[in-house]
């Protein structure tokens, strides 16, 4: 039976929760989807989409089963670290510090570090990165397209 006292999902940033949702479909999140803050909206979802959101991403080609341990930060940065448990242990515990830098719209990280885009699109320059640096951006995304895809309508 699944332990419905912790979330099974957490999204942290430095300043607090981003995202919070329990076994049961408690759901807690932030309007403030890059700080987090003290203002949290509450609402309940389906159990059902919990298990399914856990299991797409276990199931994800691009994870094999498990992402764990990845940190992607520079010296001195906050970073947003993303946490999905499932029965028995984390299935994703990964850290990066780009969504509080790419909030604004004329910077990119890279794998070397935080660069202005300079008229570049962000695409472009993620392109032109290491391929391990790739593959964590793309499972970031597929992670937290996710685990937003449990955000009920506003």
């Amino acid at each position: 039976m699944p332990d419905i006292t912790q979330p099974t999902i957490e999204i942290v940033s430095a300043d607090g929760p981003l995202l919070q949702v329990w076994p049961d479909g408690r759901i807690a999140w932030s309007d403030d989807t890059i700080g987090g803050g003290p203002t949290m909206r509450t609402s309940a979802i389906s159990p059902a989409a919990v298990t399914s959101a856990i299991e797409a991403i276990r199931n994800s080609p691009l994870l094999g089963g498990q992402w764990i341990n990845e940190v992607r930060t520079g010296p001195g940065s906050s970073m947003t670290r993303v946490r999905v448990r499932d029965g028995s242990g984390l299935i994703v515990d990964a850290g990066s510090w780009h969504p509080r830098f790419e909030a604004d719209p004329r910077l990119v990280v890279t794998a070397a570090g935080v660069e202005p885009l300079n008229s570049r699109s962000r695409e472009e320059v993620l392109l032109q990165q290491p391929a391990d640096y790739r593959l964590f951006r793309q499972r970031w995304e597929e992670v937290l397209g996710r685990l937003r895809g449990l955000i009920p309508a506003k």
